[in-house]
């Protein structure tokens, strides 16, 4: 699987007062990049919409975004559900281990002593640690990502190596 194109760093809940402004729900480990958004594409009811932002407020809560064109409640109401996106070229690179979880996706997975396990098909996120769910030829098998259990990560030969405790089984 490729890198995608843009990823979703905010959704958009609902229109803040009458002036046009939207709450925003922050989606991204970094909430500070808001803060230098010039301008965003928000993708709503399967379109997408470039917009200039001509204002952005951190609250407890989120992200208050004034976004240019948007100048009454019932145009900020249209862009409830929407996601804010940002293009993946943009997003700073991660220090060594750490990695964006979408780039994991489609990574075939192998244990260390190179049995083919199948491909990462979905992440969940816990508190505790992200769970992997892998999809191969025995089935599916979920496996924590913690480092007991990964061992490498190649997301140039979209490759990772795990060593599987006991009791890791596929379903």
């Amino acid at each position: 699987m490729d890198r995608p194109e843009f990823v979703a760093i905010g959704c958009i809940r609902r229109a803040h007062g009458v002036s046009g402004v939207v709450a925003v729900e922050n989606l991204t480990d970094n909430p500070e990049r808001f803060k230098a958004l010039r301008e965003t594409l928000v993708e709503v009811r399967d379109r997408r919409i470039r917009f200039r932002i001509e204002s952005c407020t951190a609250t407890p809560k989120g992200w208050l975004i004034k976004l240019e064109g948007v100048d009454d409640k019932n145009r900020a109401d249209q862009l409830k559900g929407g996601y804010l996106l940002t293009e993946t070229t943009e997003l700073p690179e991660l220090e060594e281990g750490n990695y964006y979880l979408f780039d994991l996706i489609g990574v075939e997975v192998f244990t260390t002593s190179g049995e083919q396990l199948g491909k990462i098909v979905e992440i969940n996120q816990y508190p505790a640690n992200d769970v992997y769910l892998i999809e191969g030829d025995k089935g599916r098998l979920s496996i924590p990502a913690i480092r007991d259990i990964v061992k490498k990560v190649d997301l140039k030969n979209k490759r990772m190596e795990v060593e599987l405790l006991t009791g890791l089984e596929f379903e």
